[in-house]
């Protein structure tokens, strides 16, 4: 009996701790605005990837026509 009261005294410690360490972090990132340069950043790379993909794509495809 008393390891299932230490398991489930850890597992309520481990609970509080990440709601503590949840909080401090998205603190951190509405402070300093982070969840939106950084989504921002992400979007520009995803956007200019794909477009670089789909002209990498299409030139083949060109050349198939012309030749």
């Amino acid at each position: 009996m008393i390891w299932i009261e230490a398991i489930m005294a850890f597992a309520v410690t481990m609970m509080a701790f990440s709601t503590i360490v949840s909080m401090i972090v998205e603190m951190l990132h509405r402070i300093f605005k982070l969840r939106e340069e950084k989504l921002k950043m992400m979007l520009d790379q995803i956007y200019t990837k794909s477009k670089i993909a789909a002209i990498q794509i299409e030139q083949p495809i060109i050349c198939m026509i012309f030749s």
